[in-house]
């Protein structure tokens, strides 16, 4: 399952590069004594800037829960994360919720992770439960070309938590958290999946 449309990552592209031609235009202008033609230009750019903004924001406003599925990879780009399987143990104060993990590539040349990458359990309070050990690797591991790694991650859960999501968040702001329909923003994760 792709968690980015690539046509969306292509139109971001070509925003963006459009952006820069009109601002670099439109300063070319100023410079020349033309600021009349300039600010008109520079507007018109903010108009569709916000445009832009506008249906980013419509779209990341819609929900974007579904419900996890073993087997099934969720993939960024050329990194795939693949839930191979969900156990609950029974821990102090509530329980251990673990899921068994595969990080795997598509990549043809160089090596893909997932560092920056924040994974966690929420309720339906929205309670955060943080990832308390994975091992044999870490989520951040990296992953060789046409090459997988397996990890289990453990999350202490306490015993009045219903409703389970497994979720994962990109720190900071990334070139796909300015895409149309990523679902990545900073009041949401980029993948929440409901745990049955």
């Amino acid at each position: 399952m792709e968690l980015y449309n690539p046509a969306m990552g292509i139109l971001l592209l070509a925003v963006l590069l459009a952006s820069g031609i009109i601002l670099v235009t439109a300063g070319a202008l100023s410079l020349r004594g033309d600021e009349q033609r300039a600010w008109k230009i520079v507007k018109a750019w903010g108009v569709g800037v916000a445009v832009y903004a506008a249906v980013w924001l419509v779209a990341a406003m819609l929900p974007r829960t579904s419900v996890m599925k073993t087997a099934l990879p969720y993939c960024v780009d050329d990194l795939c994360m693949t839930v191979l399987n969900v156990a609950r143990t029974p821990a102090d104060g509530g329980f251990q919720e673990q899921f068994g993990v595969r990080l795997s590539s598509r990549a043809n040349h160089g090596s893909r992770s997932a560092k920056g990458a924040e994974v966690y359990l929420t309720d339906d309070r929205n309670r955060k439960f943080r990832l308390v050990d994975a091992s044999p690797l870490p989520f951040e591991a990296d992953v060789d070309p046409g090459k997988s790694v397996d990890t289990r991650l453990s999350f202490d859960v306490p015993s009045d938590a219903r409703k389970l999501y497994f979720a994962v968040r990109m720190e900071g702001i990334t070139y796909g958290s300015l895409m149309i329909g990523s679902g990545e923003t900073p009041w949401q994760p980029l993948l929440k999946l409901a745990v049955e």
